[in-house]
C-alpha cells in the first residue's frame, strides 16, 4: 500500500466537512434567494446592525482565543513534562468530555 493512500480518509473528511461548507457559504454570499448573482449581501455589512454583530463576534473570538492560550499552553507544558502514567491520566481527563456528546447520543437513542 502506498504511503499517500493513508491520507485518503483525511482528505475525504476535509472535503466533506471543511471545503464543501466553505463553498456553500461563498455560494450563499454571492446569490439571492432565487439564485441570481449579487453583491447586495456585502453592502449590508456596513449597515449598523450588521456591523455591531460583526464587532461583537470578533470580540468574542478574541476573548475565546486568549482564554484558550492562557489555559491551554500551561496545561500542554505540564502534560509534556509529566511522567508517562500521569501524562496518560491527564490526557484522558481532556478526552473524556469530548466523548460525552457521542455517548449520550447513543444511550438516549
Amino acid at each position: 500500500m502506498k504511503r499517500n493512500s493513508y491520507s485518503i480518509p483525511y482528505l475525504t473528511w476535509m472535503t466533506i466537512f471543511a471545503v464543501l461548507p466553505l463553498f456553500l457559504v461563498l455560494f450563499y454570499a454571492f446569490t439571492t434567494k432565487n439564485g441570481s448573482f449579487t453583491f447586495e449581501n456585502f453592502l449590508k455589512f456596513f449597515d449598523p446592525l450588521y456591523l455591531d454583530v460583526f464587532i461583537r463576534s470578533i470580540n468574542l473570538a478574541l476573548i475565546s482565543t486568549i482564554i484558550c492560550f492562557i489555559l491551554g499552553y500551561p496545561m500542554a507544558y505540564i502534560i509534556s513534562k509529566s511522567n508517562i502514567k500521569t501524562r496518560n491520566t491527564l490526557i484522558l481527563f481532556f478526552i473524556i468530555p469530548m466523548w460525552m456528546n457521542f455517548c449520550l447520543e447513543h444511550m438516549l437513542g
